[in-house]
């Protein structure tokens, strides 16, 4: 079993794709958008999240801080990216899909909620 590094849902080890939030379930991916990372990276260089530092637990716990009204496509990982805009990906491609500016506080983690609007939760200590 594998816990996802956004929500905390527990996945079989098998699974790619976290099954309750979709984020891609691969150990050198950033748990903040997705994007690769090397083992060596101290911080993501797409969307500059320390490296291991998210630990979400519990993701009812979370609050709206940005209604978007974006209908997401699930063949896409969506994030809030460096700029505080939400932004999707797939494979290579990029794209800002809704400019929101958030700006970003530390200590809490920001993603995509299932209403495609930007949400955040306190990282645990």
């Amino acid at each position: 079993m594998v816990e996802c590094k956004i929500c905390g849902n527990v996945n079989q080890k098998k699974n790619e794709y976290c099954t309750e939030c979709g984020t891609k379930i691969i150990a050198n991916n950033c748990s903040q958008c997705g994007n690769i990372i090397k083992k060596t990276d101290k911080f993501c260089g797409e969307c500059g999240n320390k490296v291991g530092e998210i630990k979400i637990r519990n993701k009812s716990n979370s609050q709206v801080v940005a209604k978007t009204g974006i209908k997401m496509d699930p063949s896409y990982h969506y994030y809030v990216d460096e700029k505080g805009n939400v932004s999707r990906k797939k494979g290579t491609k990029k794209e800002i899909v809704a400019k929101v500016g958030i700006k970003k506080t530390e200590g809490y983690s920001y993603f995509i909620n299932e209403d495609g609007n930007v949400a955040c939760i306190k990282n645990d200590d």
